[in-house]
């Protein structure tokens, strides 16, 4: 390791080859290092001198993101570099490879016991570990601010960085939180890392982690040339009866790709999980017995042993798969990526594309565009915002008997089942009152139930009379070989915190009391900074950012849409989109400029003609019979377009005309319901 806290760029390129092994750096890698380099006293040209130190990097994927903070981590000695990333899987496969080549590197993830986690705390506090890798929720835990405050951090790197932005293709709001934390650790460099990003996304990152834009910005064509981009066309099914028929005509083009194309490493992705296991099923049926499936749905250990077979086969690997699959995953030889439904953005389908030919080689991405897709890609969208009046109750709840000063606790759970709001839009409500509008501020959640699995009558071992685990165990439920331990009554009567609960019971399993302990029921606790004096208009306000949200999807939509009917090279068409420079017309490698200037497909036509079908009178009649709530306009037109929600999904689901409207825009069926309930009144 170079032991200077002001490496130079010289140092830089000697560390890239006598540690990584790579004769020269890859375009925008060098660029994005010499910012990193640059200090207050040398900045770098028309950066500000109290911002230097920091980079935005946007680089396809595969193009060599990792190094940027990676090669700085082998450099200074001053400190830890902090990687904050959303990808487990990249963490662990970045960590392995790091201990391999001799740098103390760690990362800390909900998969590691709290013994793990202790060492990894304790390495940290004693410089033992160089770079650490975490995602992006484990700022809401006290335990670990206070070991970040107890050190010095040299690099704060934000992986997924467009994830910041609410004008971003997958804005998080635990992401929001991290342009606080850089500034109260006090880092002073600073490096944010995407495969995509417009420029509007862009200047978002950059001005949400204080870096200098667009001098301090480093961007690298988004498309490379060995790919060749294919777009066919399918005619809808007009099926909705089963599953497998609504997808038979895609699978039928893609046994015939595989069967007439050299055979590679490929991926097919699908939007949904169900359509995951029935494709694969599909292919092996076929003859591709080799065919697996992986999405979030499945185990673990089934996810992780279906991504190491993958890994393993370079020549014939076949994965049908969510977008989950392949992020963060080091395989340069993967030949083929089709899409079997259309993706949900643009900057998805880039990144999803750019996990084919990172070796270089020539690589097709090809997707079967059909309207079939759209109402489930609407689905995504239409179920996140949640009604004006379930965020005033939600608001309303929270503040109910607070007071400045004090902590309310919650349960996320109860609450997006209590006011029909799913989680990830529960999430920015909560953000947003902690972020924006200054009045929450989130402390460590905790686990309000701890059971405690005792060994067998002839192993069984108590700890000392007198002891603070058998003082535990008389303050909790015991029955025959389980101990439920409730957290906030042992906490108030043994005078501790809630982490010194959940740590002692941790102990009683090291300690050989117990065989197990296992938590339940999350609960969140935040400090109340101030009470609005007008709840109404906080409401107001949140509602009206969610549906800004909710209009920006449909705009990133639509931009699907459009870019698979456009009447120009579709390379072209992408870097625009992104603000890539890119000085030809056409490209030679899309489906336009293969096709001789022929439109690849109509979608965006049909789309256009289906926001203008009306209403079907008789198939609204039948909702209209249904035994579901008739003054909840928002729950009505979801359930006739089959759109779930906490409730719907318990309750309303398994009715036999849910989803019996999917064919129809979205609007037009709330526009249905807001007119049934007003009558109704």
């Amino acid at each position: 390791m170079v032991s200077t806290s002001n490496p130079t760029i010289k140092q830089a390129e000697q560390v890239l080859r006598s540690r990584f092994g790579f004769p020269s750096f890859r375009p925008g890698q060098r660029e994005a290092i010499e910012l990193l380099l640059a200090t207050n006293d040398h900045p770098r040209p028309g950066v500000p001198p109290e911002q230097s130190g920091r980079a935005l990097a946007v680089f396809p994927t595969g193009a060599g993101k990792s190094l940027c903070y990676q090669l700085p981590g082998f450099l200074f000695d001053d400190g830890l570099t902090l990687v904050v990333s959303p990808l487990m899987a990249l963490m662990k496969d970045q960590t392995d490879a790091l201990v391999k080549k001799g740098f103390c590197a760690a990362c800390l993830d909900s998969s590691l016991s709290a013994a793990e986690t202790r060492d990894v705390f304790s390495r940290v506090r004693a410089r033992d570990i160089r770079l650490l890798f975490v995602s992006p929720e484990r700022f809401n835990n006290t335990r670990f601010i206070q070991l970040l405050k107890a050190v010095r951090l040299s690099l704060f790197a934000v992986d997924e960085a467009h994830c910041i932005s609410e004008w971003g293709h997958s804005f998080r709001p635990d992401y929001l939180r991290l342009s606080r934390w850089a500034d109260r650790l006090g880092c002073q460099r600073r490096l944010a890392l995407t495969a995509t990003a417009t420029p509007r996304v862009a200047q978002d990152i950059c001005v949400a982690l204080n870096i200098p834009y667009p001098s301090a910005s480093v961007r690298t064509p988004s498309v490379r040339p060995n790919l060749t981009t294919r777009i066919t066309s399918v005619q809808p099914t007009g099926s909705t009866e089963t599953l497998e028929s609504l997808v038979q005509p895609r699978v039928d083009l893609l046994v015939s790709r595989l069967k007439d194309r050299d055979p590679g490493p490929t991926i097919v992705y699908v939007t949904l999980q169900a359509t995951a296991s029935k494709v694969a099923e599909m292919l092996r049926e076929r003859g591709f017995y080799h065919a697996a499936c992986y999405h979030a749905g499945m185990k673990q250990e089934d996810r992780k042993r279906t991504q190491d077979e993958f890994m393993a086969n370079t020549k014939d690997a076949l994965v049908v798969a969510t977008i989950a699959f392949g992020m963060g995953m080091d395989h340069s030889s993967i030949r083929y990526v089709y899409h079997l439904n259309m993706p949900k953005s643009l900057e998805g389908y880039i990144q999803e594309i750019g996990r084919a030919g990172r070796d270089g080689l020539p690589s097709i991405c090809e997707t079967f565009a059909c309207i079939d897709d759209v109402p489930t890609l609407e689905a995504f969208i239409f179920g996140e915002t949640p009604s004006r009046a379930a965020v005033g109750r939600t608001i309303s709840e929270l503040f109910d008997g607070a007071e400045v000063g004090s902590f309310i606790e919650y349960s996320t759970y109860d609450l997006c089942f209590g006011h029909d709001i799913r989680d990830t839009c529960m999430g920015q409500i909560l953000a947003q009152l902690d972020i924006s509008e200054g009045c929450l501020e989130e402390s460590t959640p905790y686990y309000g139930v701890i059971d405690l699995r005792m060994h067998p009558m002839t192993a069984r071992r108590w700890p000392p009379k007198g002891s603070r685990a058998a003082k535990l165990i008389n303050l909790s439920s015991v029955k025959k070989s389980l101990i439920t331990v409730d957290v906030a009554n042992v906490a108030e009567n043994m005078d501790m915190n809630y982490g010194q609960v959940s740590r002692l019971c941790d102990d009683m399993v090291v300690d050989g009391y117990m065989v197990e302990a296992k938590s339940r029921k999350l609960r969140h606790r935040a400090r109340v900074k101030m009470i609005p004096d007008d709840l109404n208009a906080i409401a107001d306000t949140l509602h009206g950012r969610l549906v800004s949200i909710q209009q920006r999807q449909i705009r990133r939509l639509h931009e699907v849409l459009k870019y698979f009917s456009a009447k120009e090279c579709q390379t072209l068409h992408l870097a625009n989109h992104l603000g890539d420079e890119y000085n030809a017309t056409r490209c030679g490698h899309c489906e336009f400029c293969l096709n001789r200037g022929v439109q690849p497909v109509k979608i965006w036509d049909a789309v256009r003609a289906r926001e203008a079908k009306k209403l079907d009178e008789r198939r609204w009649a039948l909702i209209q019979l249904e035994d579901i709530p008739k003054d909840n306009p928002l729950l009505m037109a979801r359930f006739a377009a089959g759109i779930s929600s906490p409730v719907i999904s318990r309750r309303y689901r398994r009715l036999r005309t849910f989803g019996s409207m999917s064919d129809h825009d979205f609007n037009v069926l709330l526009h249905a319901a807001n007119k049934d309930c007003q009558t109704s009144e």
